[in-house]
């Protein structure tokens, strides 16, 4: 059996989850913040509230759930009361750090419990959500399985400097160029204890050490998605303006200031550009740096 830990369950996430729990392999998923989507109580609310919170639902049973919501929902607050100091970089109360080193404390506090009632032989874990599990899954002899769903972070960390040098002001965007010492020690513990290594590309996976590569079983599994509907044709006038969709996380990893460069080089009436994500800065600065 199976413990799956990580805090927001995104699509990867559920199709890992839905594939152990179909083959009978999953013995507890550990999470910041959800409920089974068979819930009487989720059925029970009205429409618009249920569409909502179906994001955090999973199609597992309850008793496969188990929820440490404290942090996480302190985080979601704040950001919406714009409360920055609760979710400041790693220091912050309910930062997305501490969020994950609070799950990481409960997945192990569930293992060490349940290690031998509910017959775990592996635990499955993703980056920054992983030291502690995989420190006391070796020493309960249960198998360590990392999936690492970015490059790792010394390949990460470069690209991300080259990014801050080319547009300095963006640099508040990024993020992983203002992670501590202590934080990039824990990546490193994290791979040094990780056993299997699943990679969702070649690029990901040659971000690897090669040390790591070369001592540890490290696979590529590709990243699905839903097969594309059919494409219909629209007759277009020339005269309609063409429509740029922007959708990610605001910020210069995802490239939004090369594409604010490159409309601005456009400088077309006839393009409209629509950004949709969450944001990382105020909006007026975006406002500020965003063609017109």
């Amino acid at each position: 059996m199976i413990l799956l830990a990580h805090p927001f369950g995104n699509a990867n996430v559920r199709a890992v989850l839905e594939s152990l729990q179909e083959v009978g392999r999953l013995a507890k998923f550990v999470t910041a913040l959800g409920w089974s989507s068979g819930s009487p109580l989720l059925r029970a609310l009205p429409a618009r509230l249920r569409g909502s919170l179906a994001r955090r639902s999973y199609e597992l049973p309850n008793r496969k759930i188990e929820v440490h919501a404290a942090r996480e929902v302190v985080r979601l607050l704040a950001g919406v009361s714009r409360a920055r100091t609760l979710i400041k970089h790693e220091h912050g109360w309910a930062s997305i750090d501490r969020v994950w080193q609070r799950l990481d404390a409960a997945a192990t506090a569930w293992l060490c419990a349940n290690k031998a009632k509910e017959n775990v032989t592996a635990v499955y874990a993703y980056e920054d959500c992983a030291v502690r599990l995989f420190e006391n899954a070796r020493v309960l002899g249960v198998h360590r399985i990392y999936d690492l769903p970015i490059a790792y972070y010394e390949t990460s960390q470069r690209l991300l400097r080259e990014e801050a040098e080319r547009y300095p002001d963006w640099e508040p965007t990024l993020g992983g160029t203002r992670d501590s010492a202590g934080k990039l020690a824990r990546k490193r513990r994290e791979l040094e204890l990780a056993e299997l290594v699943i990679c969702p590309s070649n690029f990901v996976l040659e971000s690897l050490p090669e040390s790591a590569r070369a001592t540890k079983h490290c696979v590529m599994v590709p990243f699905g998605s839903p097969a594309p509907p059919p494409p219909v044709r629209q007759a277009r006038s020339r005269e309609q303006r063409l429509r740029v969709l922007f959708a990610g996380a605001l910020t210069q990893r995802k490239g939004l200031a090369d594409l604010f460069a490159a409309i601005k080089l456009v400088a077309s009436a006839k393009v409209e550009l629509v950004v949709m994500g969450s944001a990382l800065m105020p909006l007026s600065w975006y406002r500020e740096r965003a063609p017109h």
